[in-house]
This record gives C-alpha cells, sequence and structure tokens, in this order.
C-alpha cells in the first residue's frame, strides 16, 4: 500500500551525500536498486539519478513497524527514508561515490510498490531491444541511460551560452514547412484546413536560416529537430537533433574558429582537452594517408608507399603498375600478424567485391618470419631468409624437448650414488645413439643434419632442403609461420608433419644430437674433475648460500630490462601486493625486490607456491604489452624462480610456465585467479 509523502522534503540526492554530512540528519528519495536481508539487520541500496547510497535499517532504529516495512523492500520500491549519515563500519566500496559513508534510517514510508520488474535495471542490459523499449519508462532507469540524458542536457547549456557570448541568437524556425527536397525524403503530414495538400517537415533548417541572414540576423544559432524518411542507418536517422548555426560577413577560418572553440567547451565536459587549432590537411594528403577525402584520424592502418620497397621483387602486378607511372601503397596492420588465412581470404573477397582482383598480403612474425601470396616470386637470398625464419618454430620445439630430457636425467641422478648415475648417463648414451643410427637409416633426408645441428642455420646449410621432394619443398614454401600453434605441437609433435613434411623427426633429431652430446661433455668434464689435484679442485669448489641451496648460479641479465617492462612505480608496487595477497611465492616481495627481478637480478631466489598464480600474472602483463611477449624465457633463461616441488631445487623452465599458461587459460573467475585478474584490471589507472 503506497504511503504519502506530506510532510517531508528531500534534502539532498543520494549520491550527494559525502563524508562532510557525517552526523547529520538527512531525508533521501528514490528505487530500490537491491535489499539484502541479514535477519537482525536490512541493507538497502537506493537509487535516484545522482547515483547510490547505502541504508541501514536495525529495528532499534527505526522501530518495529519501520523494520517490518524495510524487510519485504524489493527492487524499483520507490521509498522515502529519514536517518542519519555515518561512516561505513565494513569495508569501503570503492566503486560508489558514496563508498564511504551510508544512513542508518530512522523513518521510512514506502510511496509505490513494485511488481518484479521484466528486466535487471543495471548498467550495459544485455536485454534485448524489443523488450527495453516496450518498457521503456523502466529502460531509462538504467544509470548509464541517465547519464547520457544528464550529459546531453550540459551540452545544449554549454553550447548557448557560448554561442550566446560569441553574439550568435537563438531563433526558432517552423517545423511545418513547404517540401525542399534535399538529398532525402521529406516526412509528409496531411492539412486539415487545406484538404489535399500537405506540409513537410524539415531535413534541415537550410532554407529559413539563410532567410534569416538576408534579413539582417548575420549570427543565428538553433539546437533544431530534423527529420528524413530514410531507411534507418548508423549515420541517418528518422529524426535527430543538431546545433545549427549561420554566419554571415566572414570567410572559413572564421567558421572553423568558432567551431573548434566550441567544441572544445562541450569535449571538457567529459574530461577530454581539445588542444587548438584542431589539426587540419588538404585533400591531397586525406587521399594519400588515408584514401578518403573524409578520414577518421583515429584509423592508425594509414597507407604506405613502398614503391621503391617492391620495385625489383619480380611480381608483375607490383612492377606492372609502377612501369605506368603508378604506385604500390600497403596498410600497416600493426599486431594482427598472427590473422589465420581463412580471414585473410575473407579480406581478399572483400577487395574483390570493390573491384580489385585480389589482395597481396605479408605478415611478419615477432621472431622475424613471414606468410606472404608472392613468396614464390622470391629471389633465393630471399628464400633463405624466410626458411631461417622457420628455423625459428623448430629451435623453439627443440629447445622445449631438450629442457624436458635433460631435467629428466637430472632428475633421476639426484637419487643416485655417483656409480649409479655414471651407469645410467652411459645406458642414455647408447639408446640415444643407436636411436639417430635407426633414424638416419629410415629418413634419407636428414643425412646432413648430424654435421650441422650445432651452427645457428643448421636448417639451411644441412640441404636438407634440397634433398626435399619438389612437393614437400612447396609445402615449406607456402607454410606460414604465423599459423603455428605451439600448444598444439604440444598436445601432439607429429600435428604439423603434414604442412611441414618430417617436422617431428627433425625435431627429434636435433634433440637427441644435443642430448648425446651432452652426455659425451658431462662424462669428459667428470674425468677431468677427477684428474685435477685435489687442491685445485678445493679452490675451484663455488660457495654455498645456506639460507637458498641453490646448485646453479643464475645468470646476469645482458640487458637493463630484459622484460621490455613499462610498468611504473605505482603498479610496480600494486602487483607486489598483489603476489603478497595470493601467497604467490614462499616470501613476501617488496617493490624492491620485484624491481630486482624485473631486472633479471633478483635480491634472492623465492620458491614459487603455485606455478599456475606466476604463469596467470606474467601472461595477464604481457597480453597487456606491460612486459615482452617472450616473458617465459625470460624467466627461465635467467632462473629466476624455483618450482613448488620442495624435495629438489629446480627451476622454473620454460615447459613448466607453458603447461602452467595452457592450464590458466580463461579461468579468471576462480579463486586466487579472480584476485591477481582484479589486481591486473586495476593497473590503467595508475
Amino acid at each position: 500500500m503506497a504511503e504519502s509523502m506530506t510532510g517531508l522534503k528531500r534534502t539532498c540526492r543520494c549520491a550527494e551525500l559525502t563524508t562532510e554530512n557525517i552526523s547529520q540528519t538527512v531525508t533521501v528519495m528514490g528505487w530500490v536498486q537491491k535489499s539484502r536481508n541479514k535477519g537482525g539487520i536490512v541493507f538497502v541500496d537506493l537509487r535516484d539519478r545522482s547515483g547510490i547510497i547505502q541504508l541501514i535499517f536495525e529495528e532499534s532504529n527505526v522501530g518495529k513497524e519501520g523494520f517490518e516495512k524495510a524487510a519485504k523492500l524489493r527492487s524499483e520500491f520507490v521509498v522515502a527514508v529519514t536517518g542519519t549519515v555515518t561512516k561505513r563500519s565494513g569495508a569501503i566500496n570503492e566503486n560508489l561515490k558514496t563508498g564511504e559513508i551510508e544512513v542508518v534510517a530512522t523513518d521510512i514510508r514506502i510511496l509505490s510498490e513494485s511488481e518484479t520488474p521484466p528486466f535487471p535495471i543495471e548498467e550495459n542490459s544485455k536485454t534485448k531491444d524489443e523488450l527495453r523499449l516496450k518498457y521503456r519508462y523502466l529502460d531509462l532507469r538504467r544509470p548509464d541511460l541517465q547519464r547520457n540524458l544528464i550529459l546531453r542536457s550540459k551540452v545544449a547549456m554549454v553550447a548557448r551560452q557560448f554561442l550566446a557570448d560569441e553574439g550568435f541568437l537563438e531563433i526558432e524556425t517552423p517545423i511545418l514547412i513547404k517540401s525542399t527536397p534535399e538529398g532525402a525524403r521529406d516526412y509528409l503530414v496531411p492539412s486539415r484546413v487545406h484538404p489535399g495538400s500537405f506540409y513537410a517537415l524539415p531535413q534541415s533548417p537550410q532554407v529559413l536560416k539563410q532567410l534569416l541572414m538576408c534579413s539582417g540576423y548575420d549570427r543565428y544559432f538553433q539546437i533544431a529537430k530534423c527529420f528524413r524518411d530514410e531507411d534507418l542507418r548508423a549515420d541517418r536517422q528518422p529524426e535527430f537533433t543538431q546545433i545549427d548555426m549561420e554566419l554571415s560577413f566572414v570567410d572559413v577560418d572564421d567558421v572553423l574558429d568558432v567551431n573548434e572553440r566550441l567544441l572544445q567547451k562541450m569535449f571538457a565536459l567529459i574530461d577530454v582537452d581539445v588542444p587548438l587549432p584542431i589539426p587540419r590537411m588538404t585533400w591531397q594528403e586525406a587521399m594519400d594517408r588515408f584514401g578518403s577525402d573524409k578520414p577518421d584520424t583515429r584509423f592508425g592502418m594509414e597507407l604506405n608507399d613502398v614503391t621503391e620497397v617492391v620495385k625489383n621483387c619480380g611480381f608483375g602486378v607490383f612492377t606492372g603498375a609502377i612501369e605506368n607511372g603508378g604506385s604500390v601503397r600497403g596498410i600497416n596492420a600493426k599486431g594482427q600478424g598472427a590473422m589465420p588465412r581463412k580471414k585473410i581470404d575473407k579480406l581478399v573477397d572483400f577487395a574483390k567485391d570493390f573491384g580489385a582482383k585480389g589482395l597481396a598480403y605479408l605478415c611478419i612474425n615477432e621472431d622475424g618470419s613471414y606468410k606472404s601470396s608472392f613468396a614464390k616470386f622470391m629471389t633465393e637470398e630471399e628464400l633463405k631468409v624466410k626458411f631461417n625464419y622457420i628455423q625459428g618454430i623448430f629451435n623453439r620445439c627443440i629447445n622445449h624437448a631438450y629442457q624436458i630430457i635433460t631435467d629428466s636425467i637430472v632428475a633421476k641422478s639426484e637419487y643416485l650414488n655417483r656409480e649409479q648415475a655414471d651407469e645410467l648417463e652411459q645406458q642414455e648414451y647408447i639408446r640415444t645413439t643407436d636411436e639417430l643410427a635407426q633414424l638416419y637409416i629410415r629418413y634419407s633426408v636428414l643425412d646432413d643434419i648430424q654435421n650441422f645441428y650445432s651452427i645457428p642455420d643448421f636448417f639451411w646449410e644441412s640441404g636438407f632442403y634440397e634433398a626435399l621432394m619438389p612437393d614437400e619443398k612447396r609445402k615449406y614454401l607456402l607454410f606460414s609461420p604465423l599459423s603455428f600453434n605451439y600448444s598444439r605441437y604440444e598436445q601432439d609433435n607429429s600435428v604439423y608433419d603434414e604442412e611441414l613434411p618430417y617436422f617431428s623427426v627433425v625435431v627429434r633429431v636435433v634433440v637427441l644430437e644435443r642430448y648425446s652430446a651432452y652426455l659425451r661433455k658431462k662424462k669428459e668434464d667428470r674425468a677431468q674433475t677427477e684428474t685435477q689435484p685435489k687442491q685445485e679442485q678445493e679452490e675451484q669448489k663455488p660457495t654455498t648460500n645456506t639460507e637458498f641451496p641453490i646448485k646453479a648460479v643464475p645468470p646476469i641479465a645482458e640487458t637493463e630490462n630484459p622484460f621490455g617492462s613499462i610498468l611504473n612505480d605505482k603498479q610496480i608496487e600494486l602487483i607486489a601486493d598483489c603476489i603478497n595477497e595470493v601467497k604467490m611465492f614462499n616470501a613476501s616481495v617488496t617493490v624492491d625486490d620485484l624491481k630486482a627481478i624485473l631486472s633479471c637480478k633478483p635480491n634472492a631466489i623465492l620458491r614459487s607456491n603455485n606455478n599456475r598464480y606466476v604463469a596467470f600474472l606474467f601472461s595477464e602483463l604481457s597480453s597487456r604489452s606491460l612486459i615482452t611477449a617472450n616473458w617465459q624465457s625470460v624467466i627461465a633463461n635467467n632462473k629466476l624462480f624455483l618450482s613448488k616441488d620442495k624435495s629438489r631445487d629446480k627451476y622454473l623452465n620454460q615447459g613448466d610456465l607453458a603447461t602452467a599458461t595452457n592450464y590458466v587459460k580463461g579461468i579468471s573467475h576462480e579463486k586466487g585467479f579472480a584476485t591477481i585478474y582484479n589486481y591486473i584490471k586495476q593497473l590503467k589507472r595508475l
């Protein structure tokens, strides 16, 4: 049953309350956003156009009847509440303007009850447009729409005041006028007084404002309603509002100057600074840079003249255009190097729809590898470069597999005495040699790799490519390094054999060659150590850190910023708090500790309590371009962290981090990961 508000007067809007109002008695009115009944206490979020304030109802303050009223409050009830402003007893809500305070209610009146709304009254509603428009009076209660309408009102007020100060007169022009066809169709309104005749609704006040100029009103403006009987499009609405103006006795620069300063005033309402003068460009510059006489300068992929780069490439499409006095231009789509072939083909079809015969493309990966639609026109030297890029893929897979196999024998050796470890290594060496012999017998195409595996560009220098069949060569030529999916390879190391013939075999052979060399050198080093004088061995014996008994000394970073970090001090401090909150490591970290880690010169070696937390934190930082995309290799190569396995001192390697990263994809909602994710989201504010 609705109650009257007679005798009550609202003292302020909900979000107008601040800490300065603490201890004051206030009366607020609005709509219930949310109600939480905790038994002896009821929490209510009250909403009006200014925002939300939290109300607290306790029987000792509001009385038995008032507490019963509060207990039955539901979403969208309209209430009037009197109470005292107090500082929040619980945690501060940083997402609310009034997050530090609350109102302890002493009186409540339910002005209007509400049925359950057909959709939630909340920001960024996912409700279908049809339902929203059916209940438009509810839809307009949403905070984001209210902010938009409030901003619209402020823009109109600022525009009126500015133009008035500039000597403009606000003059309303007629809505019912004679049809004056322009670029669109008119809305027609039949006349009752003149049967068979029609008025037209104005597409714009164009003719009317020109009459005003002829009449001596040298500066006019109007916030005008315009109507166009057109199909609905993003840039053409049936009904819209515009700031319309006309000036006499001026030139182009005068018109631009007024509008620039008006825009500056209006954008200041949303805290956007528009530096003046606004940059201008000629028609020719617009066409050269954007290919359009109405460019959107926010579009970063400008046209680039690459004529000089491709003039000698041998590709007839390019060379023919250049010979006929034309040019070759391209778009640099930064960050899209990993675009899949399917999407590229759609872009090619899109270009053909506009009359083009095709679309040439060149994709460059982070490691320098590339794919191109005109690769077959490349020279021998260019081919070598391409295959060296492909080797980057092999190297990544080889390093991963090699790390796993060497870590395995090290782990086994730790549980054996010297004689048993020697025997194990001897068995491994014999097994590796035998497997290599079988592989070389079975795959003749691999014959030369054993002599070149240690050379940086073994993929090319070994003659492996020359030994391939024509169809196999073609597959390597057409393969896109950017399409390589490392997680797919990890699931099945032979998955790319079809696209890159002998892929898994090449990886296996190089790993075994390096593994056998590692075992052989290990045996030689041990033999040399045993023949050294005892005194010399004592001199070379390394000292041990008793707090962190690590078997290997981490390398010193070669650069000052190996992570490529762009994090500032406040962001680093926030990340340190995040690490400590989720207890990521065996000890807390300070800001100085984290800075030392980012420079790969840690003050002490930390042991991971949760490898997946480590992977999630660094992958999230990488995805936001705050650190390098190669963070896994930086951590592994510089031996920054010990694995969570406390039974042995094993550093987190690239394989550990890759496995952990694959696990944490898409689980930002889980406890611990959610905490890290929320911290990461706050970084952009600092």
